[in-house]
């Protein structure tokens, strides 16, 4: 069963529904295909798959609604291409894929339905218990939330090298380089501010900023994919996919509208909601567009790189921080932390840092906003909490289910891996928490210690995972009680630090930190055997050592240096801590609790 794919691409591309109907009326009487309709779809992704094996550059060829200003400008019925979130995962619905046609002349023939909420000719279907029908299990997903601009300009910009057909899509260029910075004003309206508004995140269809769909799948991915995972989707993109029940006219029609938009619904379809009937869904390690497979083979292995990049990054982040290397170090260990492993509720790999002593701040008001600015043009994927008191006590900061509009409301920390979650306690007053404000709080802190959420489902709130990149400015300790303190020093001038940095950032250095933060989350690490007997010993050693001069250590800052000591390797390109490695995260670590 072929579909013709790579002699026929840029039909697919523009009207997949031709070929597909092609493939459809060769089967017309096979009964073995109806009996067993899937059989199309698997056919169908296996042949994508290899096509884009073949060529990776087609990839680039399907437009991305990513890099659509609006939905409606996309062909109906056309291929598309999405990256995105999912953000809520309904129960499957019924679909009707295969039917018998009664044609004129009483004789019988079989009509498929893949990839389309509707049947042609329903008045001819013969609606029996004989058509076949399957589970389709549907995602909301939307745009990954807290996705930097950059990343969607290296995606408009890889597509314009690539459309095949520019005339259908219409993708403004940008005119300012990818280096230019974020400014207080630039901040888009998914960063929260201190004036945040209550579900300020929630990612609706009402939303102009942030695309979203329905996505259809046609296989089980409950092994592959869960809620909050980074996925990319290709499908048919369909806008008018689904209607409101009672526009259907006909007892056929009735029928038919039931088995494909599920049985037992609590909500009914909105009218033109964008629907993507999925042929591939790939779970995404990682949304850089600049780390393709040729640059990761070509720099994963790299340790020139890592360590070069390392050292631009961190004379920069030392001049963003007063002129402290030690700050500018554990910064770095933290944007590139990530959960290897978890036991019971301790998430093995990450690291939250809290970086007080911001006294200063009173004469500079916005420099934490600059400072998140310049991060958020580093790392994918980053949000601004400012946690204040009446951040905490009138916003909606915990996910829950809306079961009248059955779906789940999301929230700023409602968030995919990867994200930097940059927490402003600067600003927090004396005062009394509501319940509400303590729930928020608790949320923030379950994500800090456990990197878990629970979600609110009235009935019940159920945990889940995050792997967040957390770091938190406070004045004095954070109220969050972070076990890793780094308390600032302030060595240099701060006047017109950020307008330096820009200037100093050339767009081959932002595109090698870009990559290297990326890389460096997926270096292969582990301790070797040698290791692993040299730092049971060295840690027996300053137990000792603790013990005798009365020094506080627990088991938690072991933990730490365990952690410190694999970001330190990672950091320059090593798969395994060496001695040399281990020395001086113990250096690092003894400076930074000098400071405390």
């Amino acid at each position: 069963m072929e579909f013709g794919l790579n002699s026929s691409w840029s039909q697919f591309i523009s009207n997949p529904s031709s070929l597909l109907n092609n493939v459809f009326d060769k089967n017309a009487s096979n009964a073995e295909a109806f009996s067993n309709p899937i059989m199309f779809h698997f056919a169908l992704k296996e042949e994508l798959r290899k096509c884009l094996e073949a060529d990776v550059t087609r990839l680039l060829t399907i437009p991305s609604l990513n890099a659509c200003e609006n939905v409606e400008s996309i062909p109906n019925r056309s291929i598309v291409r999405f990256r995105c979130m999912i953000q809520d995962m309904f129960d499957p619905e019924i679909a009707v894929v295969s039917a018998k046609q009664i044609g004129e002349s009483g004789n019988e023939c079989f009509k498929y339905s893949l990839y389309s909420d509707t049947l042609d000719d329903c008045n001819s279907i013969d609606i029996s218990e004989n058509n076949k029908m399957i589970d389709r299990f549907k995602f909301y997903c939307t745009k990954i939330p807290g996705e930097n601009d950059w990343v969607q300009l290296s995606d408009c910009e890889n597509e314009m090298q690539c459309s095949v057909n520019d005339s259908k899509r219409r993708l403004e260029s940008p005119n300012d380089s990818m280096k230019k910075l974020k400014t207080e004003n630039d901040i888009s309206p998914e960063e929260p501010t201190s004036n945040v508004e209550p579900n300020k995140a929630d990612h609706s269809q009402d939303s102009v900023e942030m695309p979203y769909a329905v996505v259809k799948c046609y296989e089980s991915l409950s092994q592959s994919v869960k809620l909050n995972d980074k996925i990319e989707v290709i499908g048919v993109f369909d806008l008018n996919g689904e209607i409101n029940a009672e526009d259907v006219e006909t007892a056929s029609d009735q029928l038919l509208t039931q088995l494909t938009l599920g049985e037992g619904s609590n909500a009914k379809p909105r009218k033109s909601m964008p629907i993507i009937h999925a042929i591939t869904v790939n779970r995404l390690n990682h949304n850089n567009p600049l780390l393709t497979n040729e640059i990761w083979e070509n720099l994963s292995k790299s340790k020139q790189f890592f360590i070069k990049t390392k050292k631009e990054l961190k004379a920069l982040l030392s001049k963003a921080l007063f002129g402290d290397d030690l700050a500018a170090e554990y910064l770095i260990l933290a944007l590139i932390s990530k959960v290897c492993n978890r036991r019971d509720v301790i998430a093995i790999g990450s690291l939250p840092i809290n970086f007080c002593n911001l006294t200063s701040l009173q004469t500079n008001p916005d420099y934490l906003k600059r400072l998140f600015s310049l991060l958020s043009s580093f790392t994918t994927n980053s949000h601004y909490l400012n946690l204040t008191l009446q951040n905490l006590n009138n916003n909606q900061l915990i996910p829950k289910k809306d079961y009248e509009e059955n779906k789940l409301s999301s929230t700023i920390l409602q968030i995919s891996s990867d994200t930097l979650l940059f927490v402003d306690e600067t600003k927090m007053t004396p005062g009394q928490l509501s319940n509400a404000g303590l729930n928020n709080f608790s949320a923030v802190k379950d994500i800090v210690h456990k990197q878990q959420i629970n979600y609110d489902f009235g009935f019940q709130r159920i945990p889940f995972d995050t792997d967040a990149n957390v770091v938190v400015f406070s004045e004095r300790s954070s109220l969050l009680s972070i076990d890793c303190k780094v308390s600032l020093q302030f060595a240099e001038a701060m006047a017109n630090v950020f307008d330096v940095i820009n200037d100093y950032l050339s767009d081959s250095l932002l595109r090698d930190i870009r990559i290297y933060l990326t890389l460096c989350k997926h270096v292969e690490y582990e301790l070797s055997k040698e290791m692993q007997t040299f730092v049971e010993h060295d840690l027996v050693s300053i137990m000792n050592e603790a013990s005798q001069s009365s020094a506080k250590l627990s088991i938690d800052d072991l933990h730490l240096l365990m952690t410190l000591s694999r970001l330190f390797a990672t950091s320059e390109g090593e798969s395994s801590c060496s001695v040399a490695s281990w020395k001086n995260v113990k250096q690092l670590e003894q400076s930074r609790r000098s400071r405390l």
